[in-house]
């Protein structure tokens, strides 16, 4: 049997397993969640949607079964570092199921965590992730690091930027060293398509 094969037998037993051990109202919360994880989020690698999933599933159990849910908005971490990123998602019963991290956009940056319902492990990922409903003092600390790293980066453009505005030779550089698609002759032509339009 291929990997791809074992991991879907695998999810699909863990999914049996929680429907099995759970009462009515936590099966269609269950199943419900599955079923949009399996029929939107995974066949079209819906990324960065933590926020709007988690409000529809809460919307829909709410008016579609009557089921009270609480959407949360927190921070998660990978355990990598100290970084908090904000995240969201769905409690039942003080069990947490998140959607989203198990399919990230940039895998090589935001690590794939389990699919979690329910608080079970549907399908396990890169890492597990810890919730928190704000940030520890090392996620405040780690947050001010990164935006000092990133301001003094955006001042050193600026400094450089400001230098080649008033250098023509450097202006001509920078511009000739643009990428192709994104440099001088690439905006120049679609400027000229669209003023020979007008």
């Amino acid at each position: 049997m291929g990997e791809a094969k074992r991991q879907e037998k695998a999810y699909q037993k863990a999914r049996n397993d929680l429907f099995a051990s759970s009462n009515e109202e936590a099966r269609i919360v269950g199943k419900t969640a599955t079923a949009l994880f399996d029929g939107f989020i995974l066949p079209n690698r819906f990324t960065g949607g933590c926020y709007i999933t988690t409000m529809v599933l809460h919307l829909f159990l709410k008016r579609e079964y009557e089921i009270d849910t609480k959407p949360v908005v927190g921070f998660v971490n990978d355990g990598t570092d100290n970084i908090m990123i904000s995240h969201a998602w769905l409690e039942y019963e003080k069990q947490k199921t998140d959607l989203t991290l198990h399919v990230t956009e940039r895998p090589d940056i935001q690590l794939q965590g389990p699919l979690l319902v329910l608080d079970r492990v549907l399908r396990p990922g890169r890492v597990t992730y810890s919730y928190h409903l704000t940030r520890p003092p090392e996620g405040i600390l780690a947050l001010q690091e990164m935006h000092a790293s990133v301001v003094a980066r955006k001042e050193l453009e600026h400094q450089q930027m400001l230098a080649r505005a008033a250098n023509e030779e450097l202006l001509i550089a920078y511009v000739d060293g643009a990428p192709p698609h994104l440099g001088y002759h690439a905006m120049t032509a679609a400027l000229r398509t669209k003023l020979v339009k007008e």
